[in-house]
């Protein structure tokens, strides 16, 4: 005769909703396509890009400071404590940090998960975002959708971009 045993039921627990957003845009990086097979930095600097270089990507920018002042022709992973989009990406942005700030103008999407996030310029695409402060400026735009989600609340979704709105948490 066989015994059985019966497993006491675990509890459930919760998964913050900024750890799913984040598993998300990493789930979505890994998808959109073999960025792993050409990998690239700059020559002078693996956290710059400078105002005057043109360089094709996809680039993986990683440091304190990271800045991308000039134009790409491609993808940008970015991974810092400062992340600044101030110049032109054909592609899409990718980036962790503490604080990202896109001033420039981006043709594709982008997928950012960053404690404050400022967007000044302009997204072509599609924007997400998870962050505790996400700020679209007046003089900001994402033309196509907006999804947004607050590490410290519920999140967010919208069918064009928020002008003018700051959410924190």
């Amino acid at each position: 005769m066989m015994t059985r045993h019966r497993t006491q039921p675990t509890a459930r627990r919760h998964v913050p909703r900024s750890a799913v957003v984040l598993g998300i845009v990493v789930a979505l990086t890994a998808v959109t396509g073999g960025a792993a097979a050409a990998v690239t930095t700059t020559q002078d600097d693996p956290s710059r890009i400078g105002a005057t270089e043109r360089v094709t990507g996809p680039r993986f920018l990683s440091g304190t400071a990271v800045e991308v002042a000039g134009n790409v022709d491609g993808d940008v992973y970015a991974a810092g404590q400062n992340v600044t989009v101030s110049g032109r990406v054909t592609g899409d942005v990718i980036a962790a940090a503490q604080t990202v700030t896109v001033t420039g103008e981006v043709d594709g999407d982008v997928r950012l998960a960053a404690q404050s996030v400022v967007v000044t310029g302009t997204v072509r695409r599609s924007a997400t975002i998870a962050a505790s402060s996400i700020s679209v400026a007046q003089s900001g735009s994402v033309k196509e959708d907006l999804v947004a989600a607050r590490t410290r609340s519920r999140s967010r979704a919208t069918s064009a971009a928020t002008r003018d709105s700051v959410w924190t948490g």
